[in-house]
């Protein structure tokens, strides 16, 4: 008796709830149409408790598969046999030998699919992308959850990070609900405080500051120093972009503060770890700790080339250069020492300004250097408005108050895009000066390359008239 016959006869017995199965021509129609849908398959397929069989399908016997994998082998595979049977798919995978090249392919795959926890799903892996599959089984250690072993491999490890604390060489533990392992082993405290968070405590502690966590309107504040009201938040990149942080995350923190009197700093892990000296200078003035001092009476004031003032502003700025078409330096014995740049608009008919930057020297405190800068702009030069903008990270508009200027309200929340090691301002990917987008969205380009979203807290605009 042939196979099909076999199996047509095994179809017209009752199953244990007494329903009667398929007719012999429901059979053969269901045959007919599987050996239409799959042509370049040999073996006789039926479907049987909804699995795929095929006798004696290999030197491991019959084979049992649901549809839907089957589906997956047969379309993505390009027909490759071994994959259908467990045994002979591992047998094949157990003989690649991946190379660097590989292995590099395999991690930028697991990246793109990272944010979708159903595709990392073990049984998901090794079904759909059994070499990426394969390719983490071989390069993470396998004494750990699997979890980890996603981790692990996404970021090029091997074994389980060690403790960052001094002196500590135990193993960290994984986090399950946030899928990471921490900076800390179990012995030490603060588990899951950044390095560089501990690092910004380390130096305000330096001036025998007593700091703390604290907790308002059920948020989390990562320093506060309650006799400054001053809190300070640390933003590493990978956790802060929108996959794990809504738009309005750090903009409701800043808003909470302001309302409750409190400045808020927000400190971010790439200008932490590229602009250290310009943060760290700035939360001495913020401490009230910085004894060099400058009167700016004692200084003179000069205009300033292009060349001085933008390496000013990458040394001094947390912003960096800027192009500018005014630039006001106060000289204190021939040294520059302060500096406050100015760009024109041309809005219809009126002539306006936009005051772009002001900074000092970093580890100087020059009293009265903004006002004696600002005063000379606006008795030497003809305008009718100014405008500038207040970054919520690090100021709370106290000097444009001072200046006489005119708050406007908030801009609305800001963004970069992310790489994870640095941010970059979304200027630079807008959609007309992205090529190749193909009809694609800002967002889809950028996600495809690897890119996500860190929303901020924004801008205040002021605004000075004549």
């Amino acid at each position: 008796m042939t196979l099909e016959n076999n199996i047509l006869k095994e179809r017209k017995k009752v199953d244990k709830l007494g329903r009667s199965n398929m007719s012999n021509s429901q059979i053969k129609y269901q045959l007919t149409k599987r050996k239409e849908r799959y042509p370049n398959f040999k073996y006789p397929i039926l479907s049987k408790k909804r699995l795929y069989f095929v006798e004696n399908f290999c030197e491991h016997g019959n084979l049992e598969i649901s549809p839907h994998d089957f589906d997956i082998v047969y379309f993505k595979f390009d027909n490759n046999l071994n994959f259908y049977c467990p045994k002979c798919k591992q047998i094949y995978l157990n003989s690649i030998d991946f190379s660097i090249n590989d292995i590099e392919i395999n991690r930028q795959k697991l990246i793109e699919i990272y944010n979708y926890s159903a595709k990392l799903k073990e049984n998901y892996l090794n079904v759909n992308e059994p070499y990426l599959y394969q390719c983490i089984l071989n390069n993470t250690n396998k004494n750990v959850s699997w979890n980890e072993r996603v981790f692990l491999f996404k970021n090029n490890l091997y074994d389980k990070p060690i403790c960052i604390f001094k002196n500590c060489n135990k193993e960290t533990f994984f986090s399950i609900s946030n899928q990471r392992y921490t900076n800390f082993c179990k012995d030490h405290v603060g588990g899951f405080t950044s390095k560089g968070e501990l690092e910004v405590r380390d130096f305000i502690s330096s001036f025998n500051i007593n700091i703390k966590k604290y907790r308002i309107n059920g948020n989390e504040l990562d320093m506060y120093i309650p006799d400054l009201k001053l809190a300070l938040e640390f933003n590493g990149l990978y956790w802060h972009n929108e996959l794990y942080k809504e738009k309005k995350y750090h903009f409701n923190k800043w808003k909470i503060c302001k309302d409750n009197n409190i400045q808020l700093i927000t400190i971010w892990q790439d200008d932490w770890n590229n602009k250290q000296d310009i943060i760290k200078s700035l939360i001495v003035n913020k401490l009230g700790r910085n004894n060099n001092k400058i009167y700016a009476r004692n200084c003179i004031i000069k205009e300033v080339s292009n060349i001085i003032t933008n390496n000013f502003l990458k040394n001094n700025h947390l912003q960096g250069a800027c192009n500018s078409s005014i630039r006001l330096g106060l000289f204190h014995n021939d040294e520059l020492v302060s500096l406050m740049t100015f760009g024109k608009r041309n809005i219809g008919n009126t002539t306006q300004f936009e005051l772009i930057r002001f900074c000092s020297k970093i580890y100087t405190n020059v009293i009265g250097a903004a006002s004696k800068l600002f005063n000379y702009f606006i008795n030497n030069y003809k305008f009718e408005k100014i405008i500038s903008y207040a970054n919520c990270d690090i100021s709370n508009g106290d000097l444009y108050e001072k200046l006489n200027f005119k708050n406007l309200g908030h801009t609305g929340i800001n963004y970069w895009w992310s790489n994870n090691w640095e941010k970059i301002h979304r200027i630079k990917f807008m959609k007309h000066k992205i090529s190749n987008f193909e009809g694609k969205t800002e967002k889809e380009i950028m996600i495809n390359r690897g890119y996500n979203r860190i929303f901020g807290t924004g801008n205040i605009k002021y605004e000075y008239i004549k």
